[in-house]
C-alpha cells in the first residue's frame, strides 16, 4: 500500500499479445468479482498478509476487499489484468513509473486493514521508500 498521485496509465489501445493456444485474456470489470476470490484463496496463508491481517476468521474477506479494489480501481484502470479462460488464475500488471498507488486508492485499501491499517501503513510506506532508493542505487533514470 503506497501514496501518491501519478497519472499514467495504459493506453487500451495497446496491443496484448496472448500466448498461442488463447489460454490467457484481458480481464475486465466483470471479471472482478470471481478474480478478487482467486486471489484472496491464493494469498491466505501468505506470511506478510497474515500478519496484517491476524484473525483467521475474517482475513478472506479481507482479502477479497483488498483485492477487489486492487483491481477495480488500480489495475484495471492504469495496467492491464491477465486472467486464464476459466478465471482460475490471474496476473496484475503495471506499466514502468506506474507502480505508486494514487491517495484514493490507498485511503480505500486501507479499509481492508481493519485495526491493523498503522501496521500496514508502515509496511507500505517502507517498501515505497525502499522502491524509490533501490531506483536511485541502480542508477534508474526515472523509476517513478
Amino acid at each position: 500500500m503506497s501514496s501518491g498521485e501519478g497519472s499514467q496509465t495504459v493506453e487500451r489501445d495497446a496491443p496484448a499479445v496472448a500466448p498461442a493456444g488463447g489460454g490467457l485474456r484481458i480481464a475486465t470489470a466483470a471479471d472482478v468479482e470471481r478474480l478478487r476470490t482467486v486471489l484472496a484463496d491464493a494469498f491466505y496463508d501468505d506470511p506478510m498478509l497474515s500478519w496484517l491481517m491476524p484473525n483467521d476468521r475474517t482475513r478472506r474477506a479481507q482479502l477479497r476487499r483488498y483485492f477487489g479494489i486492487e483491481l477495480r480501481h488500480y489495475t484495471l484502470a492504469r495496467g492491464r489484468v491477465w486472467t486464464t479462460a476459466d478465471l482460475t488464475g490471474t496476473a496484475l500488471t503495471l506499466p514502468p513509473r506506474a507502480w505508486r498507488a494514487p491517495t484514493r486508492v490507498t485511503l480505500l485499501e486501507g479499509s481492508a486493514f481493519l485495526t491493523h491499517l498503522v501496521r500496514a501503513t508502515r509496511v507500505g510506506a517502507t517498501m515505497e521508500w525502499r522502491h524509490v532508493r533501490g531506483c536511485a542505487l541502480a542508477g534508474a533514470r526515472r523509476c517513478g
